[in-house]
């Protein structure tokens, strides 16, 4: 029951890009802890995480880069950029790295960071093979602000 509250008030989008890059929505700026754990994190990412994969075979990316994109809400300027460093970032990529990566380190995983502005506040993640990077970029600047279409399955 608790899980079902928790996917009711952070709706987490997870999915396949029509590319084949996966990708998880976050539709907030991910909070900022201000004193503890970033445990948090945890109840509301690996239920959704688990409940996504449950019944799927595993997706398990190599030579890749993992993508933070913070979209800050456009029509509050006062709003300060966050830093990228930060202990929360770590433990949605360890979330993330359990379920499609062999591991994320440097050696098999490439870190990107990156904000924009947009039309309302989200922590987009990606995880793009290496060679297909460019064409992330590409593809991001080109969808500024259109609600990125998800897929059940590795296309």
């Amino acid at each position: 029951m608790t899980d079902q509250i928790i996917a009711n008030n952070i709706p987490v989008r997870i999915g396949f890009t029509p590319e084949g890059w996966f990708a998880v929505i976050i539709p907030a700026l991910l909070p900022k802890k201000q004193k503890g754990s970033a445990d948090y994190i945890r109840g509301f990412l690996y239920p959704a995480m688990g409940e996504f994969f449950r019944g799927k075979q595993p997706v398990r990316y190599t030579d890749c880069v993992l993508i933070f994109r913070h979209i800050y809400q456009r029509d509050r300027p006062e709003r300060r950029y966050r830093d990228h460093d930060n202990i929360e970032i770590n433990m949605v990529a360890d979330i993330i790295a359990l379920y499609v990566l062999f591991d994320d380190s440097p050696l098999s995983c490439f870190h990107y960071y990156c904000s924009a502005p947009g039309d309302e506040n989200k922590t987009e993640i990606f995880v793009v093979p290496k060679n297909e990077f460019a064409a992330w970029k590409t593809n991001v600047n080109m969808q500024e602000n259109k609600t990125l279409i998800l897929y059940e399955n590795h296309l």
